[in-house]
């Protein structure tokens, strides 16, 4: 009888905090889809653009970088600024590579809910984040370049409408 009551209790704390966990990360979910993280925001001001409605095209790296992350990041950079100088020469698309392992730069992982290296768009609307999206392709397109290229192009295009 102990041993079913002690069973049940340990159950019933796993259920609880197994709902709290839900409940966290849904809350969190939701501030970094509508741009509500401070340290986001604080981010989003120290790009110091004039430009009422910008893309950001962010490359998230660590301090150890594999030859895929490196073309990754060398073919996002690439894309944008073979398909988008205009809007780079206009500050209306910034291009910003990120090491999410510094300090000042974790809050990413959980902003843009990041499990892995990534590209992520970002768009702000007179200085706040207003969507966001990451691009899951990147992988799976990082050896062939051309398809690679097309992608970002078609991605930013999109989001940008």
């Amino acid at each position: 009888m102990i041993k079913n009551n002690f069973l049940r209790n340990i159950l019933l704390c796993f259920v609880v905090l197994s709902l709290i966990a839900v409940v966290i990360k849904a809350v969190n979910s939701h501030n970094s889809r509508t741009g509500k993280s401070k340290a986001l925001s604080a981010a989003v001001k120290s790009i110091g653009s004039r430009q009422s409605n910008l893309i950001i095209v962010y490359y998230f790296h660590g301090n150890t970088r594999c030859t895929a992350c490196r073309n990754i990041e060398a073919y996002t950079f690439g894309a944008v600024q073979r398909y988008f100088a205009a809007s780079l020469r206009k500050k209306s698309i910034i291009l910003k590579s990120v090491n999410v392992e510094l300090s000042e730069n974790e809050h990413f992982v959980y902003d843009y809910e990041l499990s892995s290296r990534a590209v992520v768009l970002s768009k702000l609307k007179d200085g706040s984040q207003t969507d966001w999206k990451k691009l899951q392709q990147v992988w799976k397109l990082n050896g062939d370049k051309q398809a690679f290229f097309e992608y970002i192009k078609k991605e930013i295009t999109g989001f940008s409408k």
